[in-house]
């Protein structure tokens, strides 16, 4: 991992739609620091604060309304607009997806920490926070060849239909 050979691919359903196309790719590139209050959270530095480089691709993916059928816990017809991405950082700095997509204004559904919460402060209305290690590359062979792990991910099925790009 430090000699950054590892590459590793995310998927996550986040609250809003970004403002790039459908299908297309972005890089984001915030600087990433601790928090001044000492808990384990972070925050994206700002010009003049000492920071951490980080940088993340993400590829929009799907766009469409969440929770796919609305619940009584969070109001019968009570929905919002959602996105499924795609992510894969360059650097592994703690919580870089999370900062990355949070300061992109599309925040991970139920991500908590960094502004997920669909119905507001009171109820956050997530059984988890959706965030998943699609895929995992590694070169374990000593010939180079990368070995990939995949694990299947069922995000897109929590969305109902608007839109979708090819992908995952």
């Amino acid at each position: 991992f430090e000699m950054r050979k590892a590459k590793k691919t995310y998927l996550a359903l986040v609250l809003g739609v970004p403002d790039w196309p459908l299908g297309e790719e972005v890089v984001l590139k915030d600087r990433l620091r601790d928090r001044d209050d000492d808990s384990f959270a972070r925050t994206i530095a700002t010009a003049d604060e000492p920071g951490e480089e980080a940088e993340t691709s993400v590829r929009l993916l799907r766009t469409g309304l969440w929770p796919k059928v609305p619940t009584p816990e969070v109001g019968d017809n009570q929905q919002v607009r959602a996105s499924l991405v795609e992510c894969r950082p360059f650097t592994g700095r703690r919580h870089q997806i999370r900062l990355h997509l949070m300061g992109s204004g599309i925040p991970i559904l139920g991500d908590d920490t960094y502004g997920g919460r669909p119905f507001g402060e009171s109820v956050s209305g997530c059984y988890r926070m959706f965030l998943h290690a699609l895929r995992l590359e590694l070169p374990l062979a000593k010939d180079g060849e990368m070995t990939c792990i995949e694990a299947s991910c069922g995000f897109s099925d929590e969305l109902a239909t608007e839109g979708t790009a090819s992908g995952p």
